[in-house]
């Protein structure tokens, strides 16, 4: 199984905002109105019809907005443009309506004009920065989310935000910094630390990691919140740990907390993977890909485990559903190449070793694999090149030295195998067959007295395994030379 998934959660717009995200726009005094017609001499004048105040109409704006009535808030608003238009702050606000409502076009407008009329407002640059950032574009949002902390150096959010951009580009230890700076200013909220700590994960740092997911589990719980996100994140960082106890009991709370995140069943499947308990894993699993149905990781696991207890059909059907959704993927090539040969189906797991090693020329594992199935095939020759490769790539591959050795035997080139073996034993590889590989090899090649030697260690090591039938034919062999 790869490395267990790490969740890192974007909160919401309000909750990121704080309720006002721009609070910094509210007025006391309204903007300078352009003067009207002047009335002409002798013309009658009749009493001006009462009009709404724009402050007032925006304050009501704001209000709506801290209450979540994020329709009325744009009502009112409209009407103190149509009455101000160059209200900056008034479509400052409009915009981050439309923003929590998702329809960023509109937000993106309403900033624009923001700005447009005036350029020194922070949180417009920090909420169009959380407008490019949810439209994909990071380039911008960075842009935006910089020249809001040069007018305000202070500004959390951006601190944030920059953050997460940083993470997203797997730039951590600049994330940290953001993530430092955002507690440095509000050392009470939860999200900084937590999303430190995953930034600290990415790096290994899983005791730092710890540390901030347990700081933001606990800021959580004094404001009477739970905080399933950071449970997984530090259940994933005591695993890597090796702490499976604890990890298991990070999981099982999230699990309780959130009963719907696939996350957490994904995480904790490892667990039970790693402790035999395959049903478990299996049920995990199958919750994972009922919240989740296109998590590919989840059908590989729950394949592997498959294939592991036997059920080839059903591994070869979850690493189908696999390739559906990720059809470039070398290693579920190579797991459904494993399965197949596993059925004994030589050619289809050619076919699917192939595969992979295309879409990865480097894939060491691959290469050994595809040998194999070409020396159950009746192919040598294309067994012995696979291994050579899978050398030649990887020279420390101890594994694909054993396959080549055994190939070189049952092509007759006992030096070659001698080779093979003699490179094993140095490499500290203490294995009955490897004993007995070189000894053979040895006794084909006239050195009877180096094969004695090598096969009384054979022997040992037979013993040492519990091979009855091994040492038998160790036995047999010494008697024959």
């Amino acid at each position: 199984m790869k490395y267990i998934h790490k969740t890192v959660t974007v909160f919401s717009l309000a909750a990121l905002l704080g309720g006002a995200p721009i609070a910094a726009f509210a007025q006391t005094e309204a903007p300078t109105e352009e003067e009207g017609s002047p009335i002409e001499e002798g013309s009658p004048v009749s009493e001006p019809l009462p009009q709404a105040n724009p402050i007032d109409l925006y304050n009501q704006g704001v209000d709506h907005f801290n209450a979540g009535r994020y329709e009325d808030c744009i009502a009112v608003l409209t009407q103190a443009l149509q009455i101000q238009p160059t209200y900056a702050e008034a479509y400052g606000y409009r915009g981050a309506c439309y923003a929590l409502m998702e329809n960023w076009e509109t937000a993106l407008n309403n900033v624009n004009r923001s700005l447009s009329l005036n350029s020194g407002l922070a949180p417009a640059y920090f909420l169009r920065g959380y407008i490019y950032y949810n439209t994909d574009q990071p380039d911008l949002a960075l842009a935006d989310f910089n020249q809001s902390l040069q007018l305000d150096p202070s500004y959390y959010n951006a601190y944030l935000y920059r953050g997460y951009v940083d993470a997203d580009r797997a730039n951590y230890q600049a994330a940290i910094e953001d993530f430092n700076s955002a507690i440095s200013l509000r050392p009470e909220a939860a999200e900084p630390y937590f999303h430190r700590g995953s930034a600290y994960a990415e790096l290994d740092s899983d005791v730092s990691a710890i540390e901030d997911f347990t700081n933001a589990i606990d800021i959580r719980q004094q404001q009477r919140q739970r905080y399933p996100e950071a449970h997984v994140g530090r259940g994933v960082a005591y695993y890597k740990l090796g702490d499976y106890e604890a990890a298991l009991e990070d999981f099982d709370t999230a699990i309780q907390f959130n009963a719907d995140d696939p996350e957490a069943y994904f995480n904790r499947s490892h667990v039970y993977a790693l402790w035999n308990r395959g049903n478990l894993a299996i049920a995990d699993l199958d919750r994972t890909l009922d919240l989740d149905p296109n998590n590919v990781q989840a059908y590989v696991n729950r394949g592997s485990i498959y294939a592991a207890r036997g059920n080839v059909q059903a591994a070869l059907d979850d690493f189908d559903s696999a390739l559906a959704l990720e059809p470039e993927s070398a290693e579920v090539y190579k797991k459904r190449a494993d399965a197949r040969l596993a059925l004994e189906d030589d050619l289809g797991a050619i076919r699917d070793y192939s595969e992979a090693i295309a879409l990865d020329p480097d894939y060491a594992e691959a290469y050994k694999s595809r040998g194999e199935a070409y020396a159950l095939a009746d192919d040598p020759q294309s067994a012995l090149v696979d291994f050579t490769q899978a050398i030649n790539i990887r020279p420390d591959y101890l594994e694909a030295y054993k396959s080549r050795a055994q190939m070189y035997v049952a092509l007759n080139n006992y030096q070659r195998a001698y080779d093979d073996y003699t490179f094993l034993i140095r490499s500290e590889v203490e294995e009955a067959n490897v004993y007995y590989g070189r000894a053979y090899s040895l006794i084909q090649l006239g050195n009877r007295q180096g094969a004695t030697s090598d096969l009384q260690r054979a022997s040992e090591l037979f013993l040492q395994e519990g091979d009855a039938e091994g040492y038998r034919v160790v036995i047999e062999t010494m008697r024959s030379l």
